[in-house]
C-alpha cells in the first residue's frame, strides 16, 4: 500500500489527519517480544476496600464500614478485604500479584496525582509508561502503544494511536474502503475532496517550514518519509472482529464503561504483533464523594471483572506468558468517611502489578498504618524500619524499578528522562 493509498484509507476512516503522527511507524516489523499494559482506576480507588484493607480502631471514627462485622483475608500472601468479588479475583490471581503499598503521590490534585503515578514525576514533561516501553522495545510497528484512556502523555517520544473503536480500526487497514456488509465508509467523490484537500494542506505547509513549529514540522517529515504500511496490519484485519462481536459497554450507575472493549482491541494488537503497550481506563472513581462505599464497591468490582477478563482471554490468544500488567490510580481516599458517607482525596497510593509465572508475585511490599499514612521502608532489604537508610516511596521509586524489570534501563529514553537522584528499591525481588 502506497502513501496515496494509506491516505485514501485514512480518509475513509473519518481521522485522516490525526493518524499522522503514526504513520513513520508504519515498518514491516512485528513485535513478539514482551507487552505491556497500564490501567488506570481513573480518580482515585480506595484502597482500603482493596489491596491495603484496613479495620476500624476502638474509640476512633470508622475507616470502613465492612471491618464493623467482617476481618481481613488473604489470598496466598495478598491481603483483601472481604467484600464484592475480591475473593474469587485474588485466589485465582495471587499467584501472579505483586501489591505495592504506601507509596506518596504528594498531592491530592487529580491531574498532577496522574502525572505522578503513571509517569513517575509530579509535573508535565515525563511520558507515560507504556510510551517510554513502546519507543524503546519496539518504536517501528504501526500501533506501537494505543492510549484507550487513562494516563496517555508520550512527550512526544512515539506517537500513542487512539483509536477507540473496531471500525475505525478496519478502515485505517482496509484499503478498498469496503466494509463487511459490502457498504462503503464514504462515497469516491467524498474521498477525492478529501484527499484534494490534504494535498493542497500539505503543499503549502511545505513551503512554510521555517515559520512552523517543531511539532508540525515534525508532521511533515512524517508524512513525507511514510512509504508502505506494514503487511502485518492487512493480517490484522482477518482477527478483528465484526461490529457486533466487540465486548459489551457495562453500566455503572450513571454512567459507562468501555473497558471490555477497548481491553478486547488491546489484546487483539498484541496478538497480531502490531502493538506493544497499551493504557486503558477501567471505570471512573471520581464520584465516592458522596456515598462512598456503593460508588467504589461497584467500580472495584468492575475492576477485577476487567483484570480477569484480560487474564483469560490473553491465555486464550496465547500471550499471558509474555505480558505485564500494571494497576493504580491518581491516588487514594482518605481514611475517615466524610458527613456525607464519602471519602475524600488522600495522597497515598497502592500499585498492583501482575505477570504469570513472575518470581517476585504473591507479595505484598511496603505499608500504612492504621490511617493510611505510608510507612518507611528499607529500599534493599524491604523491611518496614525508621533508619537513617529508610525512605517513602515515591511513584519515581517505583517507574524506577519498573524500567529495571522491563528492559527500560539504561536506554536512551530512560537516560533523558531519569531517576538519577531516587534510590534504588528492589521491588523485583522474592521475599
Amino acid at each position: 500500500m502506497n502513501r496515496r493509498s494509506f491516505l485514501k484509507c485514512a480518509a475513509n476512516s473519518g481521522i485522516a489527519l490525526s493518524c499522522l503522527p503514526w504513520i513513520a511507524n508504519a515498518q514491516t516489523s512485528v513485535h513478539n517480544g514482551e507487552l505491556l499494559l497500564v490501567i488506570s482506576a481513573n480518580g482515585g480507588w480506595d484502597t482500603s476496600l482493596y489491596i491495603d484493607p484496613k479495620v476500624n480502631i476502638s474509640g476512633e471514627l470508622p475507616i470502613t464500614n465492612w471491618s464493623r462485622d467482617g476481618s481481613i483475608q488473604k489470598a496466598g500472601n495478598i491481603a483483601y478485604a472481604p467484600i464484592i468479588n475480591n475473593e474469587s479475583f485474588f485466589k485465582k490471581f495471587a499467584d501472579r500479584t505483586l501489591v505495592i503499598n504506601g507509596v506518596d503521590t504528594q498531592t491530592n490534585s487529580h491531574s498532577t496525582g496522574a502525572n505522578h503515578t503513571f509517569s513517575g514525576r509530579n509535573s508535565e514533561g515525563f511520558p507515560s509508561l507504556p510510551a517510554i516501553f513502546a519507543a524503546t522495545h519496539a518504536p517501528n510497528i504501526p500501533f506501537a502503544t494505543l492510549n484507550l484512556g487513562g494516563f496517555s502523555k508520550t512527550a512526544n517520544i512515539i506517537a500513542g494511536v487512539n483509536l477507540r473503536q473496531g471500525r475505525a480500526l478496519r478502515s485505517v487497514v482496509n484499503k478498498d474502503n469496503v466494509m463487511p456488509d459490502g457498504s462503503k465508509l464514504r462515497q469516491d467523490f467524498e474521498t477525492n475532496l478529501i484527499l484534494k484537500a490534504q494535498q493542497e494542506s500539505f503543499a503549502y505547509l511545505n513551503t512554510q517550514k521555517t515559520s512552523l513549529l517543531p511539532k508540525y514540522m515534525r508532521a511533515i517529515e512524517q508524512f513525507n518519509t511514510a512509504q508502505k504500511l506494514s503487511p502485518g496490519l492487512e493480517p490484522f484485519l482477518d482477527i478483528l472482529p465484526n461490529d457486533n462481536n466487540y465486548q459489551p459497554s457495562v453500566g455503572l450507575g450513571s454512567g459507562s464503561s468501555d473497558a471490555l472493549t477497548n481491553a478486547q482491541l488491546i489484546l487483539l494488537s498484541f496478538k497480531a504483533g502490531v502493538t506493544a503497550s497499551a493504557s486503558m481506563a477501567a471505570g471512573g472513581f471520581y464520584d465516592s464523594h458522596q456515598d462512598n462505599d456503593n460508588s467504589q464497591y461497584m467500580l472495584l468490582e468492575h475492576l477485577n471483572d476487567t483484570l480477569e477478563y484480560i487474564w483469560d482471554y490473553s491465555e486464550e490468544l496465547g500471550i499471558a506468558n509474555r505480558l505485564t500488567v500494571l494497576v493504580s490510580s491518581d491516588f487514594c481516599r482518605t481514611p475517615h468517611y466524610n458527613t456525607q458517607n464519602g471519602k475524600d482525596h488522600w495522597p497515598t497510593n497502592s500499585y498492583m502489578v501482575m505477570r504469570k509465572n513472575a518470581p517476585w508475585a504473591n507479595q505484598v511490599i511496603g505499608e500504612t498504618d492504621e490511617i493510611q499514612n505510608a510507612k518507611r521502608i528499607n529500599p534493599n532489604s524491604l523491611a518496614i524500619e525508621d533508619s537513617a537508610s529508610s525512605i517513602i516511596m515515591s511513584p519515581g521509586h517505583i517507574h524506577k524499578a519498573l524500567r529495571h524489570e522491563l528492559g527500560i534501563s539504561g536506554s536512551h529514553y530512560d537516560t533523558q528522562f531519569n531517576f538519577h537522584r531516587l534510590e534504588d528499591v528492589a521491588l523485583f525481588t522474592k521475599v
